[in-house]
Order: C-alpha cells, then structure tokens, then sequence
C-alpha cells in the first residue's frame, strides 16, 4: 500500500472501531472511495453491528468493492440475518460482484417472503447476467407482487425475451392495480424502443396519477 492508502485505512479503522453509527459508516464509505482491499475485515466486521443503516453500508460496499471472498461472506451472513432491508440489500450486493457462485444464493433468496427480497434478488441476476436465470425467473411472472414481475420482464428481456413486451403492455392497459401498471410503465420505460413509446403513449390519459407519472418519465 501506498502511504495515502495506509493513512486512508487508519482513518476508517478508527471511525469503525468508534462504535458510532455515523462515523463508522464514514469509515466504510472512505474504504469504497479508495477501493481499499485491504479494508475488507473492518468491513466484515460492521456486518454484526446492531444498527441496520451500519449493516446496509456494509453489505453495499462489499458489493462495490467486488471482494474475491465477498459472496462467500454475504451467503453465509444472510442465513442468519433477519431484517428484510439488510436482506434486500445483500441480495443486491450479491449482484454488484458480478460473481456467477453468488447465483445459487439469489435463486433461494427469490423464494423470500419479503417481497423486496424477491424483486432485488430479481434486478440481481440481472446485474450478473447469466441466461441460466431465465428458468429461475419464469414462475414469477405470476409473482403478486408488481414490482417483482415488473423486474422480471426485464431481467427476461435481456435474453431475448420478446413476449415480455406483450406481458408488461397488457399488465399496463389490463391490470386493475395502479402499482402493477406503474410498474409496467416504468419497466417499458426501461426496455425503450418505438414498441413501448407506442404502448406508454396511449397511457398517459391513465386515470391514476402514479401510473401517468412512470408514463412521462
């Protein structure tokens, strides 16, 4: 390490051991600024603290940071883990390391039964890009809940998945719930294409003002 990098990491090393919620998630920020390595134990360790805002910045950096050991670490804290925000959260960092071993992981994580659990987990195995997930992901077009089938059209998408299209244009002109068409809206949005402008357009008249606001965005 260089000596700004030693400095760096003696910095966050005291604002972690200060047991401080704020300053100890300055010290997990300052590591990620510096792509420290290094700092992967200090990291590791706020993993255990009790506030959740701690752990989420933990789980996000070793995501960001792209750890070698990182999904081993995360597969094993989830299992013990509880809070569904933390589990989101790891679910996402799991994808942000681009590491195909974290796949099995995702795919027990999109049976959660937190519903955010399910759509990170989803936008995940998108983030990794495997077209193995295409199997995985299929069932859960029936998913209740519009943001998960919402970003499993798009997942789909990514590998050539046509009939998307005619999933999320009938989930918007159809549905009655004003989520699952805002949903649909947003992930049009996201696809793009003459297709889906066509599709929005002829949504903007939509009588819930959540679903006009995805339109217009």
């Amino acid at each position: 390490m260089t000596g700004e990098e030693t400095a760096v990491l003696k910095e966050a090393g005291e604002k972690i051991n200060s047991g401080d919620e704020e300053r100890v998630v300055v010290g997990i920020n300052l590591l990620v600024e510096a792509g420290l390595g290094e700092g992967l134990d200090l990291i590791v360790s706020c993993l255990d603290f009790p506030e959740k805002k701690v752990k989420i910045a933990a789980a996000r950096a070793m995501g960001s940071l792209q750890f070698p050991r990182a999904v081993a670490i995360l597969a094993a804290y989830i299992e013990r883990e509880n809070d569904p925000w933390v589990r989101a959260t790891v679910a996402m960092a799991l994808g942000a390391t681009g590491d195909f071993r974290a796949l099995p992981v995702l795919a027990n994580l999109l049976q959660d039964e937190n519903s955010r659990v399910r759509a990170n987990s989803v936008e995940a195995l998108g983030q990794i890009g495997d077209p193995a997930c295409v199997n995985m992901l299929t069932p859960l077009l029936d998913d209740p809940n519009n943001r998960v089938k919402a970003n499993v059209t798009m997942v789909l998408w990514q590998f050539g998945g046509l009939r998307m299209l005619s999933v999320l244009q009938r989930m918007l002109k159809t549905t009655e719930n004003k989520w699952h068409r805002a949903s649909a809206a947003y992930a049009l949005g996201e696809i793009g294409g003459f297709q889906t402008m066509t599709t929005l357009l002829g949504s903007l008249s939509d009588r819930a003002p959540e679903v006009r606001r995805n339109v217009i965005s």
